[in-house]
């Protein structure tokens, strides 16, 4: 029969209150140390998980600082870099003006040497040119004569080029 009863509804209720009492002293403290181990260990790794979250995030601040500084010093490097570069052309076109010019003066005094050398030299192929044909023409006392007149002509008026006479 399945019908109610007190005596099978206080069975039921002590049965269960022993079943309780005897899981309560054998097992629940176990499971409740096992849930509070269970809580502590989520709680440590929460609180790994901050602190590793707070690391990155400081590294990570770090890191663009460092590349911020790297970038100011590589604009401050290429700054520098281009510096140089601009002085160094400058000190080469200024020596290369330079050279230029003392070429042009070496140029010049060069010019003036082969005139004076073109004009030596065509000073002695006309005087040598002029006794040969003086020779024939004059006597030597006539030639010493004329060499006097053109040396007191020439001497005055100082037309030779490197006399100052």
């Amino acid at each position: 029969m399945l019908g109610f009863t007190i005596w099978k509804f206080s069975f039921i209720i002590i049965n269960f209150c022993l079943l309780y009492a005897i899981l309560k002293k054998l097992f629940f403290q176990k499971v409740l140390e096992i849930l509070e181990e269970r809580r502590q260990n989520i709680a440590k790794a929460v609180a790994t998980i901050d602190v590793a979250k707070a690391e990155v995030e400081e590294i990570r601040k770090s890191g663009e600082g460092i590349i911020a500084q790297a970038q100011e010093e590589a604009q401050v490097i290429l700054k520098r870099a281009q510096k140089v570069a601009n002085d160094t052309i400058a000190e080469a076109k200024a020596e290369a003006e330079k050279y230029i010019q003392e070429t042009r003066i070496s140029i010049e005094r060069e010019k003036e040497e082969i005139k004076q050398e073109v004009y030596s030299t065509l000073i002695d192929l006309v005087s040598m040119a002029s006794r040969k044909v003086m020779s024939h023409v004059m006597s030597e006392q006539e030639q010493q004569k004329l060499v006097e007149i053109v040396v007191k002509d020439s001497w005055g008026e100082s037309s030779f080029i490197g006399s100052s006479n």
